[in-house]
């Protein structure tokens, strides 16, 4: 599931599985559920059982998304890493990595990130 701001667009587009999805009435696939009010997205990961809370948030100065993680209880007791950056290292450089751990390079500028997958 990606949820990105087009520049021309006031609205969040959701993409799933790389194509475009209107999810205004909800959307339930085998591996996820996307629901909306007003300009809240959650989106439930059913395998894992952990929700992204995406909020829109429309400013004519800075349009952007504040994003939360609400992981279940049996995560307590994990080591979390690479979720929202790595290990409490302070070094940005190894912030994204794959599930087998090896780094995926920072693009160092917002033009380099934009279109990329995280």
């Amino acid at each position: 599931v990606q949820i990105t701001l087009a520049e021309s667009n006031s609205e969040p587009e959701v993409f799933i599985d790389h194509n475009r999805t209107d999810v205004a009435s909800g959307y339930t696939g085998q591996e996820v559920k996307i629901t909306r009010v007003g300009s809240t997205f959650e989106v439930f990961y059913k395998t894992l059982e952990f929700i992204v809370k995406v909020d829109f948030v429309a400013s004519s100065e800075f349009p952007h998304l504040d994003i939360s993680v609400a992981l279940p209880p049996s995560f307590r007791n994990e080591e979390i890493r690479g979720l929202l950056g790595s290990a409490p290292d302070d070094n940005v450089e190894n912030d994204w990595m794959q599930r087998n751990g090896s780094i995926v390079s920072v693009p160092k500028t917002y033009d380099a990130l934009r279109g990329e997958d995280a």
